[in-house]
């Protein structure tokens, strides 16, 4: 299965990485969760670490893109998430090219 990706395709690799990312940051932590709203039969939140937005994170080093349909629903807005993105397509970085500790 490929996924698409700002313009490129993503390797189960890729997906494989955000995944990874995600799990070992969240997976036995005490993490609030804000229900953002839905669109369609799909549920938009936020997953809040106590160290940071896990959004933030995947998006800043280049293991997610905003999308234009959900930021709307995002508390404090998609300002943010936006300057990350723009921030990792002006460094050209790639899927998992940095870590950050979260």
């Amino acid at each position: 299965m490929l996924t698409v990706w700002s313009g490129r395709i993503l390797r189960a690799s890729e997906r494989l990485q955000a995944k990874y990312f995600t799990e070992t940051r969240l997976l036995q932590q005490d993490v609030k969760v804000i229900l953002e709203g839905q669109n369609n039969k799909t549920l938009v939140s936020t997953v809040l670490h106590p160290n940071g937005n896990i959004a933030e994170a995947l998006v800043r080093d280049g293991l997610a893109k905003v999308v234009d349909w959900s930021i709307t629903l995002v508390t404090g807005g998609p300002a943010r998430l936006r300057d990350l993105e723009k921030c990792v397509s002006l460094s050209g970085l790639c899927c998992g090219a940095r870590r950050t500790v979260l």
